[in-house]
């Protein structure tokens, strides 16, 4: 009786290379579409938290909008709260802390659109400015195709300008109600209402908005 040869003939290895072959190539279309997944969630999570920050900055910044009207280079009044062509929105802040620059607790704070698709945020030094104080700006959000700010009118309508057009508005006065509206380029959109700012910031800013020679 003759005793079968050990080992393997060249056949059988030829086919275990071919299997080792294609689940080396399985596991490698595995692991990169795991990193790449990994990538993904990674990147998004980067851009939901910058999204998420930078909402949380104007909330807070519009929630403490107050009527305290400001004086530029010129000596001339500006409104406490307006829409410009210069910036999108430029207003008084307060609630932040009484420093030797701040004596107030305030803040001169703008917002604009640049062409590479960035929300600014502006930040005067002092409230009443001269021509060598100039304002700094910080990029609050990148991927900004529109950010639309919106003031309730008289009527009950969510409008554009401010003061409304064809409303006697005082330099202090400011909107009973914002709407923010951020669209993005991946097609998202953020928006939130800004509620009462007009009754909360004469209830909380009464006092400041006749500090400072204001109106």
């Amino acid at each position: 009786m003759k005793r079968r040869a050990l080992g393997f003939t060249l056949i059988e290895m030829l086919v275990a290379l071919t299997v080792f072959s294609i689940l080396s190539v399985m596991a490698y279309r595995a692991l990169d579409g795991v990193l790449a997944l990994d990538e993904r969630s990674s990147n998004t999570l980067a851009a939901d938290s910058a999204k998420h920050r930078a909402m949380a900055i104007l909330l807070q910044d519009f929630l403490h909008i107050r009527p305290r009207v400001v004086r530029n280079e010129r000596n001339d009044y500006q409104r406490a709260y307006e829409i410009s062509e210069e910036y999108l929105v430029r207003f008084t802040r307060g609630g932040l802390p009484m420093l030797a620059s701040m004596p107030a607790g305030m803040q001169r704070i703008a917002y604009s659109l640049n062409d590479d698709k960035e929300l600014l945020r502006w930040v005067w030094p002092q409230l009443d400015g001269t021509s060598d104080l100039e304002p700094q700006s910080k990029v609050l959000l990148t991927g900004v195709e529109e950010f639309l700010v919106e003031q309730l009118d008289e009527n009950n309508s969510f409008v554009n300008a401010w003061p409304p057009i064809n409303e006697a508005t005082e330099l202090h006065g400011l909107p009973k109600m914002i709407r923010l509206t951020i669209e993005l380029a991946d097609g998202s959109k953020l928006e939130r209402l800004i509620p009462g700012v007009e009754s909360s910031a004469a209830r909380l800013g009464a006092s400041a908005s006749r500090d400072g020679g204001n109106i």
